[in-house]
C-alpha cells in the first residue's frame, strides 16, 4: 500500500533582496522518515526549513500537511500543526526556570500559572525524552548551552509533533546529548512521524 506524504513542498521560491535562496524546490516526506538535507553554508538549508516551520514565508510555491494546504504565520502557528524545529541558535528564554521554557507560549500568554502543575508536567516531558538528570524547577540560566538545546526538544516532543527539524544541533552537543537526540530521531521514524536533519558535514 502506497504511503501518503505527511508534507510536501512544491516549487517553492525564496529570495532576499536579489539572492535568490530557493528556486522550484519540491520534495515530499512520507511517514517514518528521517531526510538528511546536507550541504555547505549558504546552499538554502535553513531557509527551506524556516520556511517548513514557519519563520519565513516562501515568496512562491505552497506546501500541503496532511492533504490540506499549509500556509504557516509563525513558528508558534508551524508548532500548533505539529511542525517543530530546533534551531542552531538559543531558542530557550533567559531568566526563567527550565519548566516554564517547556510551556513558553503558555506561560507568556497567561504569566501567572500553576507553577506545581507546570513543574511536574515539564518534568514528566524531560523524563519522557530521557532528560530526567534537568530539573524542571531550575533556572535556564544555570543550564550548560547543551541542557538548553535539550529543554527545546523536551518542548517540541510536548506537542503531538508530525515533523521534526533539527538544524545542525548536534554539532554543540556532546557524545551524550548525540544519542539522546538520536534516539528522539529513532523514535519518531518507529512512530511514522517525519524527521528532517539539517547538517553541513
Amino acid at each position: 500500500m502506497k504511503k501518503e506524504a505527511i508534507l510536501q513542498v512544491n516549487g517553492i521560491y525564496k529570495s532576499f533582496g536579489v539572492v535568490k535562496a530557493l528556486k522550484d524546490v519540491s520534495i515530499s516526506f512520507l511517514p517514518g522518515e528521517i531526510h538528511g538535507l546536507i550541504g555547505e553554508n549558504g546552499s538554502g538549508k535553513s531557509t527551506l526549513s524556516s520556511i517548513i516551520s514557519g519563520i519565513y514565508s516562501c515568496n512562491q510555491g505552497e506546501m500541503i500537511l496532511d492533504g490540506k494546504v499549509y500556509k504557516p504565520t509563525s513558528i508558534m502557528d508551524g508548532e500548533k500543526h505539529g511542525i517543530c524545529m530546533i534551531v542552531q541558535e538559543m531558542g530557550t528564554i533567559g531568566g526563567i526556570t527550565v519548566a516554564a521554557n517547556v510551556f513558553a507560549e503558555l506561560f507568556s500568554r497567561l504569566g501567572i500559572v500553576n507553577r506545581k502543575a507546570m513543574n511536574r508536567a515539564a518534568q514528566e516531558a524531560l523524563d519522557k525524552i530521557g532528560a530526567a538528570y534537568i530539573k524542571a524547577e531550575n533556572k535556564i540560566d544555570e543550564e550548560s548551552f547543551e541542557n538548553r538545546k535539550i529543554v527545546e526538544i523536551a518542548r517540541a516532543m510536548f506537542n503531538d509533533v508530525k515533523v521534526l527539524i533539527i538544524d545542525e544541533t548536534t554539532t554543540a552537543l556532546s557524545q551524550k546529548g548525540r544519542e539522546l537526540i538520536y534516539q528522539i530521531m529513532d523514535r519518531l521514524k518507529d512512530e511514522n512521524k517525519v524527521v528532517i536533519f539539517i547538517s553541513h558535514d
